[in-house]
């Protein structure tokens, strides 16, 4: 994967470096013209005045007793430079050029690697629904994949804004009894229908795929479709499930993602402005543990099942032989189904949804992770992560949408 660029050093650590130098050197000079007189059969000896200045700072000799004074005095002359400099560079330049504080192209303050202090408007939200498990008997996580996708696509977000992994085709597996089609539920809708675009499939849902598509680090054959093309304007959802555990989830049962791979993969998104706010929700085993490693900023994180503890399936179809769901992702379709109608719904928050999972129905304990995001969740509509945004224009310029689309 290319590297990323090394931010620029500040003023005054440039100052203290040349002083720095330019001192090291004189000292090493003097330690080669200590040396060269004791080298010398005419045992000649430098100055009173030139030893003087060697014996004050320890380099009388090479084999000194005192040579250990040459560290402590490169410390304690470093943070003087350093606390000397710095107001004298920031009042000159009027305003500090550290990558800390470094102005951002809107013209605000940034944050750490140039992450936005304030958050622009959402302009787009984008998801990322990743299913890593293949084989027959792994039905479920595929249909827990598909139920995220048939919820966010009736909720406005188009095709074009969707990145969808699935390790396996159940609906063409000739075990599935119920051929083409995907169920949740038993008696319910055929997720897999005729409009679904799948962008990485069986071998292709690799975890070095999901992190290329992370970070943007596609090679140049990758089309359009496949890429995660989201700007600092763009909320995005990413769903991941699978078999996991601590700190890891599995890969189609032949390698593995770790939550140290994810969490940097998702800093790299925030550190190259491709991201306003993100919901992260891990469905597996121990999910809590995926995100331990997060800490981008405005990123919310939500776990099916805390660290020790078990995801669970749900609701056996005895035609298809199989659960056919677990029991998070159940939960959290109805919940969209009954408290969000339409992508305008604004009454249910994410403290609702937080709220919507219990430790009966589950058999697990549901996670909420506000480490990293610092907006109250009753402040945050679930449409901002689920549903698609409506943008309309005339020559004119940009139109107000009437409240019932």
């Amino acid at each position: 994967m290319e590297s990323m660029p090394m931010p620029m050093m500040p003023p005054c650590a440039r100052v203290a470096f040349l002083v720095m130098s330019w001192w090291s050197s004189w000292v090493r000079s003097c330690a080669c013209m200590d040396f060269h007189f004791h080298f010398h059969a005419c045992r000649r000896r430098p100055c009173r005045r030139h030893q003087h200045r060697l014996v004050w700072f320890g380099l009388d000799s090479l084999s000194s007793p005192h040579s250990g004074l040459v560290l402590y005095w490169t410390c304690v002359l470093s943070v003087v430079i350093l606390l000397a400099v710095n107001p004298v560079v920031s009042f000159v330049a009027g305003q500090s050029t550290s990558p800390l504080t470094a102005p951002s192209e809107h013209g605000r303050p940034s944050g750490m690697g140039g992450i936005p202090a304030a958050l622009p408007p959402h302009t787009s939200t984008w998801a990322l629904l990743v299913c890593t498990s293949r084989y027959w008997f792994n039905y479920r996580h595929v249909a827990n994949t598909l139920a995220v996708y048939r919820t966010i696509k009736r909720l406005g977000i188009p095709d074009d804004r969707i990145i969808l992994f699935l390790a396996d085709d159940m609906a063409c597996n000739p075990r599935n009894a119920k051929a083409g089609c995907v169920y949740s539920t038993p008696q319910g809708h055929d997720l897999y229908g005729e409009d679904v675009e799948v962008d990485f499939r069986g071998k292709e849902v690799t975890a070095e795929n999901l992190v290329r598509t992370i970070t943007g680090r596609q090679t140049e054959d990758v089309p359009r479709n496949r890429r995660l093309l989201t700007d600092e304007g763009s909320n995005v959802l990413f769903y991941l499930t699978g078999h996991g555990g601590d700190n890891f989830l599995k890969f189609q049962d032949h390698h593995e993602i770790q939550s140290a791979d994810i969490g940097d993969a998702i800093h790299q998104m925030t550190v190259q402005r491709r991201l306003r706010r993100m919901f992260f929700i891990a469905e597996t085993c121990q999910a809590s543990t995926l995100f331990e490693s997060i800490r981008s900023p405005n990123v919310l994180a939500m776990a099916s099942s805390d660290r020790g503890e078990s995801s669970y399936s749900h609701l056996v179809d005895h035609e298809v032989g199989l659960a056919v769901v677990d029991r998070y992702t159940y939960y959290l379709e109805k919940f969209m189904d009954e408290r969000v109608p339409t992508a305008t719904s604004k009454s249910a928050t994410m403290a609702h949804l937080a709220n919507a999972f219990t430790f009966d129905e589950l058999g697990s304990t549901p996670v909420m992770d506000t480490r990293n995001f610092p907006t109250p969740l009753e402040k945050v509509p679930v449409t901002e992560f689920f549903a698609g945004v409506m943008n309309a224009v005339d020559d004119d310029g940009a139109v107000t949408l009437p409240p019932w689309l």
